[in-house]
Formats: structure tokens, sequence, C-alpha cells
């Protein structure tokens, strides 16, 4: 009879979800304890543009936006790491490891960016060769 007094297990031992006429919300706008809306996540965003959509003279906007941030991070990133503090190292790698994603993160964006930008010239350039 202890079997009535343990919870249900799924796969791997996990316990199992309740069944959706228990929760109050569905399962579907439930996430970690919080509801949220249904249309969450990375493929529902509106409003994000890709770089290829871009037109050339708002892709240069974004390459030199992106100059800008990596030249900020950066810095952020240079001034932090010259202050070591005497106390509480813990918190102050924790937010060198953060200033180091800020300048990948940044890295990233100014080479997709600029690549985006070459690979249109390059189409361009072989645009006005076969004419």
């Amino acid at each position: 009879n202890w079997d009535r007094l343990r919870a249900p297990l799924g796969a791997m031992g996990k316990k199992k979800r309740p069944r959706e006429e228990e929760e109050d919300t569905a399962p579907s706008e439930r996430r970690e304890g919080r509801v949220v809306v249904a249309a969450e996540g990375k493929k529902a965003r509106k409003g994000e543009v890709h770089i290829q959509d871009l037109s050339l003279d708002d892709l240069e906007d974004h390459e030199r936006a992106c100059v800008e941030e990596l030249r900020k991070a950066k810095l952020a990133q240079a001034q932090i790491r010259a202050e070591p503090p005497q106390g509480n190292r813990i918190l102050w790698q924790r937010q060198i490891t953060y200033a180091n994603n800020a300048v990948h993160k940044a890295e990233t964006n100014q080479t997709d960016a600029r690549r985006e930008l070459e690979k249109r010239r390059r189409q361009e350039q072989q645009k006005s060769w076969n004419k």
C-alpha cells in the first residue's frame, strides 16, 4: 500500500505534472509557476528584424551601432577588470563574466553585420559586371 502514498512518477523518476483539469491555467500558458502569454517565445516575437531583411542604408546604420555597442562593452569590461575588489571576489568575477559575454555578443553582432554588408557589396559588383 506504499504505492498509494508516493507521488506518481514519470520517465526517469520525475514526478508527473498535474493534469490539465487540475491546474488553474492551461499548460501552454503556465511557465515556472507564473502565468505568461501563450504566444511568448522565440518564434512568436513580433518586430524582430533579421539582418537579411534590412535595406542597405539600415544595414550600414546597424553596423555603426554595433561598432559603438562593441566599443562601450570593451570600455565597461576594461573598467571592471581594472578595479579588483578587496572583498567579495566572487561578485567581481561574475561581473567580469557578464562583461565578457556582452563583448562577445557585440563582436558577434558586428561581425554578422559586416559579413552581410560585404556579401551585398559583392552581389552588387557581380551584377554590375554582368551588365
